[in-house]
Parts: C-alpha cells; sequence; structure tokens
C-alpha cells in the first residue's frame, strides 16, 4: 500500500490496460518485429505521441485525481 500521491495515473493504467501506447504497433518495442517496421512511414509519429501521453499519465497521482488538481494540456 501507498500513498495516493505516490501513485501515478500511468502506474494504473499500464496495470489495467498493459499499456498507455496509442497503437498496437508500440508494443513491438518488447522484442516482437514487425514485417512492416522499416516502410512504416507514421510509426515516429505514433512514438512521438507515445511518449506525451506517458510523460502526462506519470505527472498525475491519484491524490491529483482525487483533489480535482489535473492540469490539461
Amino acid at each position: 500500500a501507498q500513498e495516493a500521491s505516490a501513485i501515478k495515473a500511468g502506474d494504473v493504467l499500464r496495470a489495467v490496460e498493459g499499456t498507455t501506447a496509442p497503437v498496437a504497433c508500440l508494443d513491438l518495442e518488447q522484442g516482437a518485429t514487425c514485417p512492416r517496421a522499416k516502410a512504416c512511414t507514421t510509426v515516429r509519429f505514433w512514438a512521438g505521441l507515445d511518449g506525451v501521453i506517458e510523460q502526462y499519465v506519470d505527472g498525475v497521482t491519484l491524490a491529483d485525481l482525487a483533489g480535482g488538481s489535473v492540469v490539461s494540456i
């Protein structure tokens, strides 16, 4: 058990959903290879969006959510 201020929203999302990735292909970073990886023209976009999502959800705690102090982007 931890204090609500120590639990990140990202930790909860990853525990429940497995990932916060906006598209399934980002799961490939866990060791699988995609046969389209070299031809994919949008992978950098999705990787950038994933980085923004990760930063945001890891910057919000359960205490923030409970207190209503979540900042919108």
